[in-house]
């Protein structure tokens, strides 16, 4: 069985990458094909090639651009993916997005690279805390980062704004870097829109369990920020005066006395914000006690192997999660996904086929669909500058099919949403069907206005 997220199974020093995971993987029907609205971005060179990634017109091939003077040209692009895979207290975290980028590299340079320039992936492992030195590698080797993400990604400023840096990251997770105007994401975070569809779907299909709903979360200030993220959402759809309890930022060594206070308080749906990891040894607590809640709905990030393997299957059985990105479970019926498989499979074979993975290919996608844009648009040069305002002009944006669609240009998250079950010990769709009344397009339902403008 494929990991759809490794990150799950690391120590919880990864809780805050597993929100910013939770974030990004929350697509109207007339989105059709990744567009650009700018004459730019739509432009096309006479050697366009007959590949494509999804039903996106690949942005590689071969051509004679060039790299603008002082920034970190040379005979390859060097495009470097942000990671901590060194990491001595979490050894593999968010190597996802390093495999990823290791193999979009040689899938476009395969094609000719970006408009002829070969892409070099260049590892700019961060190891948790040593990002400071990560940045100053990029800053003096490498054009742009992309397809990448730090967990503590906040470290690198303010380096990455002097040295003029720019970023088109899989991953984010401070407020800082997900508002910094040089970054530009595919699957954009944001502590300012948030969609609330699954709690609409919730309020809609469990409206008696909602009534007495608990939020699990960690301790931990940045948690708390998205802890009263989702208050806000269950508030705009009807549910309230909902029981907060918190644990430990690290995990606990008995999670007894959470499920004995779940059960004592009626609780009949709860949501839990953290990894999957922790999540298990909660459920498996309530178990124990006889105590199953009606609903249990978490973030994207619970999408995850780890949950359906033997020792936790039984426990998690019946939760939900919500989801932006095709389902691992639906490749037959996803083109998009089935390339991202097999660029996987064909280019960098050991590499984990990955949700965040996903997340990284569409970063990457995005990075090169814009660059393509700034070299036509600009005498045959790349720079930076131009490569970000080429970005900023593409409004609607699913990685060729790999998720709902977002607007890079506004910063705005996907406001459709589809949700996921456990049933009989493996995930399954439950919403919207496919081809259904509720399916605004691609598997996803969008609800209108769909994002919610967070209270500060």
């Amino acid at each position: 069985m494929k990991s759809f997220n490794r990150v799950t199974m690391r120590c919880s020093i990864a809780v805050l990458l597993c929100l910013a995971a939770a974030a990004c993987s929350n697509q109207s029907g007339t989105v059709g094909a990744d567009s650009a609205t700018s004459s730019t971005a739509a432009t096309q060179s006479a050697s366009t090639p007959a590949t494509t990634f999804g039903d996106l017109p690949s942005p590689c091939g071969p051509g004679s651009a060039k790299i603008a003077d002082g920034e970190n040209g040379g005979s390859t692009l060097k495009l470097g993916t942000a990671n901590d895979h060194g990491a001595d207290v979490a050894p593999g975290t968010t190597e996802e997005l390093l495999d990823a980028a290791t193999a979009f590299a040689k899938w476009c340079n395969a094609q000719g690279g970006i408009e002829g320039l070969k892409i070099e992936s260049v590892d700019l492992d961060g190891k948790l805390f040593q990002v400071p030195a990560a940045i100053e590698r990029a800053c003096s080797t490498v054009f742009a980062m992309v397809g990448g993400g730090w967990v503590f990604d906040q470290q690198q400023f303010p380096r990455f704004a002097q040295c003029k840096m720019v970023s088109f990251p899989g991953n984010v997770t401070s407020t800082q870097a997900s508002r910094d105007p040089n970054t530009v994401q595919g699957v954009p975070s944001s502590n300012v829109l948030m969609p609330y569809g699954w709690w609409q779907w919730a309020a809609d299909t469990h409206a008696q369990d909602v009534k007495k709903t608990a939020i699990i979360y960690a301790e931990d200030p940045s948690i708390a920020t998205f802890r009263d993220g989702i208050l806000q959402q269950m508030a705009y759809v009807g549910i309230k005066d909902v029981k907060q309890l918190s644990y430990a930022l690290t995990g606990e060594a008995n999670w007894a006395p959470f499920a004995q206070s779940l059960k004592a308080s009626g609780i009949q749906a709860v949501t839990f914000i953290g990894s999957a990891g922790n999540y298990a040894l909660l459920a498996k607590a309530m178990t124990e006690i006889g105590y199953k809640p009606d609903l249990v709905l978490n973030a994207a990030n619970f999408y995850s192997d780890l949950l359906v393997q033997p020792g936790n299957v039984a426990n998690v059985e019946g939760m939900y999660v919500q989801t932006i990105f095709a389902p691992f479970q639906e490749a037959g019926k996803s083109k998009a996904l089935q390339d991202y498989e097999k660029m996987m499979s064909t280019y960098n074979p050991k590499g984990l086929k990955a949700q965040l993975g996903m997340s990284a290919t569409s970063a990457l996608l995005l990075a090169a669909t814009a660059a393509k844009a700034c070299i036509l648009s600009n005498a045959n040069v790349l720079e930076r500058r131009c490569m970000v305002v080429a970005a900023r002009k593409i409004t609607s944006w699913t990685g060729g099919g790999l998720h709902a669609a977002s607007d890079p240009a506004t910063g705005s998250p996907p406001k459709c949403v589809a949700i996921l079950q456990v049933k009989d010990g493996k995930w399954v769709r439950v919403f919207p069907q496919l081809g259904s009344a509720d399916d605004s397009g691609n598997g996803y339902h969008c609800y209108d206005p769909g994002l919610l403008k967070l209270a500060k």
